[in-house]
């Protein structure tokens, strides 16, 4: 109890203390007031999108977005690689290895398609690929485009090859008209003998016949074996009394060694022109004809010919 209660007092009376004391707490209670209203308001001159940033991550104060700036900093320099500067080797393999490359040359023989796998050209790619330390997925990627493209573009050129030889075999057909048949037989005849006796290998010829195209190749045939004489078996000049240009017997004994020999057997049975141009002037030989005379009987009447070997 104070004194102004001892001395019986009215109630409403106060004293200075009283005063101070609830000055006091007004104060206080102002201040707390003001303290929340500016807390709320600490980021209000603020631009725009910063000001949501700081509503969506509930930041309450300065402090806060420090801590946040602080954490981001440490992370975004986790996994950094540097970027090497020019001239510095060690640099620039330490961060190519960073993103995949290899000291392995297995690893980038190992990443050639299959179609590539032997390749010489992709093999030297992969050597390259391996000492300028280009990273291997990369390289995978690069090398699979590359042999989808080369099988396109190969199978694009045999397409227009083969109408190409088409076109040229047909112009030759009108060229030499009557006598094609004549010149097909000369021309693969000598290119028979070209085989045989100076055992030129078949994919050499393929490749000249395919480099100059099918037309001038018969025709340089045909003529080589017109200059050698192998078109007189054709054109009936070297026939003797029997009408052939050897006889029966000697086509038979012909027919005979060619049959026994392995190697023309087999260039029959993968219908090689060559060689079934050969037996065919050999079965004409041993009927007293020229090849011409018995490939139009053969088509007129196959079956006039039962014997024709043997």
């Amino acid at each position: 109890m104070d004194a102004a209660q001892v001395l019986g007092q009215p109630a409403a009376t106060t004293t200075a203390a009283t005063t101070q004391a609830a000055t006091t707490q007004a104060a206080t209670t102002q201040a707390a007031t003001t303290q929340a209203t500016g807390d709320a308001d600490w980021h209000k001159d603020w631009e725009p999108e910063l000001r949501e940033m700081v509503t969506s991550k509930s930041y309450k104060s300065p402090k806060d977005v420090a801590h946040a700036l602080h954490a981001a900093q440490k992370l975004i320099g986790a996994d950094k690689i540097p970027v090497p500067k020019e001239g510095d080797v060690p640099g620039y393999r330490a961060a190519m290895l960073k993103l995949g490359a290899s000291d392995k040359a297995e690893d980038y023989t190992g990443a050639l398609p299959k179609e590539l796998a032997d390749d010489a050209v992709a093999k030297e790619l992969a050597a390259f690929a391996l000492e300028e330390k280009v990273p291997v997925g990369m390289f995978k990627g690069a090398m699979a485009k590359m042999a989808a493209k080369l099988t396109s573009i190969v199978s694009e050129h045999g397409e227009a090859q083969k109408a190409k030889h088409a076109t040229e075999l047909k112009a030759l057909d009108t060229e030499w008209g009557a006598k094609s048949g004549e010149q097909y037989e000369s021309a693969a005849r000598f290119a028979d003998k070209v085989l045989d006796e100076i055992k030129m290998p078949p994919e050499v010829m393929t490749a000249m016949v395919n480099a100059i195209g099918p037309g001038w190749a018969n025709k340089l045939m045909a003529f080589a074996g017109g200059l050698s004489g192998e078109a007189r078996f054709v054109s009936g000049e070297t026939r003797g009394s029997s009408g052939a240009a050897m006889t029966p017997q000697q086509a038979t004994a012909a027919i005979a060694e060619k049959m026994g020999d392995k190697v023309f057997a087999k260039r029959l049975e993968d219908n090689d022109a060559t060689a079934h141009a050969e037996l065919n002037r050999l079965l004409a030989f041993k009927n007293g004809q020229t090849p011409d005379e018995f490939a139009a009987a053969l088509r007129a009447a196959p079956s006039r010919f039962p014997n024709l070997v043997g």
